[in-house]
């Protein structure tokens, strides 16, 4: 295996943890805002464009779509992490 992609893999290695670490909080804390605005809680604020919010009965729907992203990005991100790991590695 080559030593600069090796290098590179180890330096990037870092870099994708905190994202996916940060993804999938997010995707967690994107269903839990959805949970607490359906149930009533109208102090979290959800818009679509600025000046432009979104009805409550749509919180949980639209918190469930984010949350979905957020865990399809994080599953692309796993598999490059995979991918890092089995370059340092080798």
């Amino acid at each position: 295996m080559n030593v600069g992609i090796k290098i590179v893999s180890l330096f990037s290695l870092p870099v994708i943890v905190v994202l996916y670490v940060g993804l999938l909080f997010s995707a967690f804390i994107a269903v839990i805002s959805g949970v607490l605005r359906a149930s009533g809680i109208e102090s979290i604020p959800m818009s679509i464009l600025p000046g432009v919010t979104m009805p409550v009965w749509l919180s949980m729907p639209m918190a469930v779509i984010v949350a979905g992203l957020l865990l399809w990005f994080t599953n692309r991100l796993y598999k490059i992490l995979k991918q890092l790991l089995f370059n340092i590695r080798n």
